[in-house]
């Protein structure tokens, strides 16, 4: 079974404009990309990325709640579906491959009143 790539190089070469902190102080996010759990429930929104170690800041929903926070790409890359406890060989996380960069009040306006 083939794994999608969570980072391509046209999105690194995107990304080469939001590094990590460039956007302090900024509440409404452009949110350049977004990853899925594709087996449960989860959403990475990245805002910010650093291609080096692969670090990423955005906006996270989980089950357990949302905030803004750091993440990492390769750990994401390497997560395995899990399927009645048993770990199968096909990834579970994979990257909004019809995403549109947007700003995060489009997306949630609750997480940019969060910042402000």
């Amino acid at each position: 079974m083939k794994t999608q790539k969570l980072m391509t190089k046209a999105l690194e070469n995107k990304l080469k404009k939001a590094p990590l902190y460039s956007t302090d102080g900024t509440a409404d996010k452009m949110i350049l990309a977004k990853f899925f759990h594709a087996y449960g429930s989860g959403t990475w929104y990245l805002a910010e990325y650093d291609a080096e170690t692969g670090r990423a800041f955005g906006y996270v929903e989980l089950a357990q709640g949302s905030e803004w926070g750091y993440f990492d790409l390769n750990e994401m890359q390497a997560c395995r579906a899990s399927i009645n406890g048993r770990r199968m060989p096909f990834q579970a996380i994979e990257r909004d491959a019809y995403f549109t960069p947007q700003k995060m009040s489009e997306l949630c306006p609750a997480a940019v009143e969060a910042l402000s």
